[in-house]
């Protein structure tokens, strides 16, 4: 049974997808990483998502018990109530909350914070955000603190090797991946496929672009618009099966440039990943990628910010995200591709800056500064009152994102 009293005087729980396989995912580890390098106890919770995979086992000593002042809920509010489902916390109820210093950590890639997440102040003392970008699209409209503390990157080093994977040795590749589900039109893989289908042939035997991605089942209008646009080209490869995390790495690892013309990003995660692996990454500048990326250390392509005419998924009509220069990336394609020993200059650079600003022991003094100021203002001072009549209306509050739910297939 949950324990609703707090037991110690200092400590963290932390909740989040952290067996799965997703963006959220990775969050989470990285981290309950960079709190293993500081000495602040942590009890982790673990929030399954029953149609998402969840072979990642980095982290398995689990509790049904949240005991510590402090709840780190390390995911979006659109899963701390689940619409869809009618279900308020999945596996651990409203009772998570009360009693404790509630912090979020949420993701979010446009300047404006939806109007349909903004329920979860009323459960929130504190929000984290991983980015500059972010954490200024929900301070505009946050009655709490909030606060940027981004992810950690710290890879292994993956043994698969080009041949292991099936990839060609002679040839000069380019990757992307992406998850359909965290919007196609959002990641845009049309726009790097069409960037590189500006710099190369249809059969051009020296060079490929691999793009790689999964959830394309939800998605089949999207994904026949992009088959479509590969048509006729040998030298680009799609890969549309979920692997193991060790073997996405590799992908990472195998490249020789990676590439995203992103229209915005919550954090950049598999940039940042490409980064510490030394890679050139050509990408849009543009949003939270921003934090880490810059001249020196990338290749940054130009944009223009536009207006959405159409709803895509969560992203309603009006939004304003990048459109990034096709050509623009097209030609550093092209400059990599014939001038590689530069590049690879421009990615040790990368890893770097990538290595030192993401470092776990980086990120865990930022944590810790953090909270170790909220245990000397008294954490049991500054958490919200939760009474009965609050909970109930928080309950009420939710109820349109269930709406939000239904008609957006999340």
């Amino acid at each position: 049974m949950l324990n609703r009293q707090i037991i110690y005087d200092f400590g963290i729980n932390v909740a989040g997808h952290i067996n799965g396989d997703f963006g959220l995912a990775e969050g989470v580890r990285s981290t309950l990483k960079a709190l293993e390098t500081t000495d602040i106890p942590v009890v982790m919770n673990d929030l399954p998502i029953i149609t998402s995979p969840r072979s990642n086992t980095t982290y398995r000593d689990f509790s049904i018990d949240n005991p510590y002042p402090i709840n780190l809920v390390h995911t979006n509010p659109n899963w701390v109530y689940q619409g869809y489902y009618g279900r308020v916390f999945p596996y651990f109820g409203i009772e998570y909350f009360p009693n404790k210093y509630n912090i979020g950590f949420w993701f979010w890639e446009l300047p404006k914070f939806p109007e349909e997440w903004e329920f979860a102040f009323n459960i929130f003392d504190e929000v984290w955000a991983a980015s500059k970008y972010t954490a200024e699209s929900i301070a505009a409209v946050s009655p709490v603190p909030v606060i940027k503390i981004p992810l950690t990157v710290d890879l292994p080093q993956p043994k698969l090797t080009r041949k292991d994977l099936n990839w060609p040795e002679n040839k000069f590749i380019f990757l992307f991946v992406f998850d359909f589900g965290s919007s196609f039109h959002r990641k845009n893989a049309m726009g790097s496929i069409k960037a590189f289908q500006n710099a190369f042939e249809k059969s051009q035997e020296d060079v490929l672009l691999i793009i790689k991605f999964t959830g394309d089942e939800h998605f089949p209008d999207q994904r026949k618009e992009l088959d479509n646009l590969l048509e006729g080209w040998s030298s680009i490869m799609i890969v549309d099966r979920h692997l193991p995390r060790e073997e996405v790495l590799a992908f990472l690892k195998n490249c020789d440039c990676y590439i995203s013309l992103h229209r915005a990003e919550g954090f950049g995660l598999t940039m940042a990943e490409a980064m510490f692996y030394g890679k050139p990454v050509i990408a849009t500048g543009y949003s939270s990628n921003m934090d880490f990326m810059n001249v020196g250390n990338s290749f940054l392509v130009r944009y223009e910010l536009v207006t959405t005419t159409e709803d895509y998924g969560f992203y309603p009509k009006g939004s304003v995200w990048a459109d990034p220069d096709v050509d623009h990336a097209a030609y550093f394609m092209k400059y990599v591709f014939e001038n590689y020993q530069e590049a690879q200059k421009v990615g040790a650079i990368a890893a770097e800056d990538v290595r030192y600003l993401l470092s776990p022991e980086t990120i865990g003094k930022k944590i810790k500064s953090r909270l170790e100021h909220l245990k000397k203002m008294g954490v049991q001072q500054m958490k919200k009152e939760w009474l009965t009549s609050q909970a109930e209306s928080w309950k009420l509050a939710t109820k349109k994102i269930q709406l939000e739910f239904k008609s957006t297939n999340f």
